[in-house]
């Protein structure tokens, strides 16, 4: 009789546990779609003398599910990935201008800067005039910057911050030294990691 009540007890929290665990693994396409949603905070913006700042985390799972959903690496490969690092950690910095005559590069030459010293600093230097903050207050610097360019009045930074797996990323701060040398403070939502679902890669071919 024992045994049995112990059963009925059990069998319950199976059937729970395994509901979790589905909650909590998703498709790369399911995946994308709960990542891009605004109620998960992982994009921050904020706007100053007509410019639009945009910045959005980008951890290694967005990679990984674009990569499943277009099929470019293998499934073992995306495994190894996924587990050796996810942490958020990357970021993606947007700039726009909202005039649609304005140049970000004509902004930066009002600076005194040519086009190509321009370049030099979106690809080298900008890194040390960003620098995140952890929950704890520790400050850890850009240690990678990718220059891309989007449209005349448009361009975008895929930044990199030195970090362990043992923090996470409260806010960035940016001097921007180009365009107006305004200090820009960007925040994320605290449980923003806490309710980080995992890729479920399990059906992918």
């Amino acid at each position: 009789m024992r045994n049995s009540l112990n059963i009925l007890f059990i069998f319950p929290l199976v059937l729970v546990g395994c509901k979790l665990s589905k909650q909590l693994k998703l498709e790369p396409e399911s995946f994308l779609k709960w990542y891009s949603s605004e109620e998960n905070s992982f994009k921050s913006s904020d706007t100053l003398n007509g410019i639009c700042y945009s910045i959005s985390a980008y951890p290694q799972e967005v990679s990984i599910a674009i990569c499943a959903m277009n099929k470019c690496e293998p499934k073992q490969t995306l495994e190894t990935d996924l587990k050796n690092k996810s942490q958020l950690n990357t970021y993606l910095l947007e700039l726009t201008n909202l005039n649609s005559k304005g140049d970000l590069f004509s902004l930066g030459a009002s600076k005194g800067m040519s086009r190509n010293e321009q370049l030099i600093y979106l690809n080298n230097d900008i890194k040390y005039a960003l620098k995140a903050v952890t929950e704890s207050g520790d400050t850890l610097v850009c240690v990678s910057v990718i220059y891309e360019p989007l449209l005349a009045n448009s361009f975008r930074l895929m930044i990199d911050f030195e970090s362990s797996k043992s923090v996470s990323i409260d806010r960035i701060i940016y001097a921007d030294r180009l365009i107006n040398n305004s200090l820009i403070e960007f925040q994320f939502k605290n449980n923003n990691r806490s309710n980080f679902p995992h890729l479920n890669l399990t059906n992918y071919e």
